[in-house]
């Protein structure tokens, strides 16, 4: 595969900026800041979408974050690929809940995604590991070729470790050393083995809560049960409705007009000497002026009796007995008026009496003479009695129902949070499981490793980075070697002896590196261009030139894309490279 076009409509700093590659090698030459990491960073997420490596959901990196443009809305853009001598435009809207991937022929305009392996059903579309034959992050680890801090400042120590751990587990990034540590530290612990007892025995109570707490079909009975209840008690609503109107219109019919208005006559005026003899009750049972009379008649005579003998005052004697003597006068004549009046009412309280009696007999009198027109409708009557005790008895039945099924629906509702409960549960168990698997494996991986010989290693990887070795070195060096205490050596053509990596400059050892770099890459079997990012910025003249015609001989089979800050990277004849300046 070659990256013929790219066109960054909207990217970081980068605003429709067109960048044209050619098949061999490519130097993007700019000062910092200028938008190679930018370049370098959209080439990748061109045709893997900017999220993390493996996730089947849209986790997006950190790398996506730190490239989103900031004067515009736009997050996007396009390139021209070559693959198998086909061109191909790949298209990308980067921008979250708008994401947008398309692979098309550019010659026929039909849709080149299943040539690809692309899973087009994913949310953010990536070019499939099945098509390039390793997964991105593989892939990146083996053709983006950076120069990081951490190789310069311990080189022949990453050096060392990078290449044992590739020839290991087939990664640089994964280190012997720290799956031992993390499994020490991080191990299936008798902690987790409890839990994950507790969370099964929880597991089980909430299957058996479940299976008891809800029946499908008994809710369903009861409902219609219920159903069939409102059915009948409308239909015996609609038969006393008819009813009703049958006795109504019996009543209409009764005849002796004369005597019910009679009848009312003699009730009205029952009533009304009921309420006249009430009223002549609570007269006679109220407190008399009298009884206040008594009191009045007693308390100034003490007053008076009081003062005489405090004062010995004749005046005051005479004062209080004429006082005395008018109150018991007073007294006197209320008692015997009262008495006359309470005799009246009693009086008419016996006419009253007589008279109520004599109602209530003529009221029994008048019933009796009426009691041939109820018997017209007493079998109307006793229907519509018993009718409403039916509705009634039916609708105490269908309450009884309702209930029942609100208890169902509490019912549902615990199904509910036991459900929830269950799938919590069922992923910390996942969780667990999952630890205790990573452990078994983990161990199972590092037994297996103790066992390699590093004799197996790959020979052609170890020839090639030999060959990139004498190429980059001018000949200084010809040969790499790992014996087996792990040791990496390289033999010194001027001292005609194996020299340990460790005793080398730095900028040597980056040179071993980067040869060590690309036999992987020629040994990975894969077609992807080789990027890389200020890789020599830890060489003088001599050692850059050397690894310049390094590239420039495997741009013969491989696209390079050469990202530089450094004129001195345009030492090659310009006839063999493609130069990309950023300023202009």
């Amino acid at each position: 595969m070659k990256i013929r076009k790219l066109n960054i409509s909207s990217y970081g700093q980068l605003i429709d900026k067109e960048i044209n590659f050619k098949k061999g090698l490519n130097v993007v030459i700019g000062p910092n800041e200028s938008g190679k990491s930018t370049i370098r960073s959209f080439i990748f997420n061109l045709f893997f979408g900017g999220t993390l490596p493996g996730s089947t959901r849209a986790v997006y990196t950190k790398d996506y974050d730190k490239y989103i443009p900031w004067n515009s809305n736009r997050y996007e853009g396009s390139g021209l690929i070559e693959d198998e001598k086909k061109t191909y435009h790949i298209y990308r809207n980067f921008n979250k809940g708008f994401e947008k991937f398309s692979v098309f022929d550019s010659e026929t305009g039909r849709d080149s995604r299943d040539h690809f392996n692309i899973d087009t059903s994913r949310k953010v579309q990536a070019f499939d590991e099945n098509y390039f034959g390793i997964n991105e992050s593989t892939l990146r680890d083996i053709f983006e070729i950076t120069d990081d801090n951490q190789m310069k400042n311990r080189l022949s120590y990453d050096l060392k470790d990078r290449i044992i751990n590739h020839f290991s587990s087939q990664s640089e990034d994964i280190s012997i050393g720290q799956v031992i540590e993390n499994i020490e530290t991080k191990a299936y612990t008798k902690e987790d083995k409890k839990e994950l007892k507790h969370l099964t025995r929880s597991l089980e109570d909430i299957n058996r809560q479940i299976s008891l707490s809800y029946d499908r079909e008994d809710t369903d009975e009861i409902l219609i049960k219920s159903m069939d209840l409102d059915r009948e008690i409308n239909k015996l609503k609609e038969d006393l409705e008819i009813l009703e109107e049958d006795l109504d219109q019996s009543l209409r019919q009764r005849p002796d007009t004369e005597s019910r208005q009679e009848e009312r006559r003699l009730l009205l005026e029952k009533i009304n000497t009921e309420d006249e003899i009430k009223d002549l009750e609570e007269s006679l049972s109220s407190k008399s002026f009298l009884q206040i009379i008594n009191f009045s008649f007693v308390l100034p005579a003490l007053i008076f009796f009081i003062y005489f003998f405090k004062y010995k005052s004749m005046q005051l004697l005479i004062t209080g007995l004429a006082l005395t003597l008018i109150l018991g006068l007073l007294r006197l004549s209320y008692g015997y008026f009262k008495s006359k009046s309470q005799e009246k009412t009693k009086a008419k309280l016996r006419i009253l009496y007589n008279d109520l009696d004599g109602l209530i007999e003529a009221l029994k009198i008048q019933e009796g003479s009426n009691l041939y027109i109820e018997e017209d409708s007493l079998d109307l009557i006793e229907k519509i009695n018993n009718l409403k005790d039916t509705i009634n008895e039916r609708a105490i039945q269908r309450e009884v129902f309702y209930s029942q099924v609100k208890e169902r629906d509490r019912d549902l509702e615990n199904l509910r949070l036991l459900d929830q409960e269950k799938k919590d549960i069922l992923d910390k168990i996942a969780d667990l499981n999952f630890k205790s698997q990573m452990k078994d494996t983990a161990v199972e991986i590092i037994e297996k490793l103790s066992k390699v010989k590093f004799e197996t290693v790959s020979t052609n990887l170890i020839e090639d980075c030999s060959d990139f070795i004498k190429i980059i070195t001018n000949n200084k060096y010809s040969k790499l070697l790992i014996n087996e205490d792990l040791d990496l050596l390289l033999f010194d053509n001027s001292l005609q002896k194996f020299v340990y990596i460790e005793d080398l400059s730095k900028a040597t050892i980056g040179q071993v590196y980067l040869a060590y770099r690309l036999g992987l890459i020629v040994n990975s079997g894969v077609d992807f261009p080789i990027i890389i990012d200020d890789g020599f910025s830890l060489y003088d003249m001599n050692r850059n030139e050397a690894s310049l015609k390094l590239l420039e001989k495997l741009s013969e089979d491989y696209q390079i894309i050469l990202f530089t800050s450094n004129t001195r990277d345009l030492i090659l004849d310009p006839a063999n490279i493609n130069i990309i300046k950023l300023w202009s």
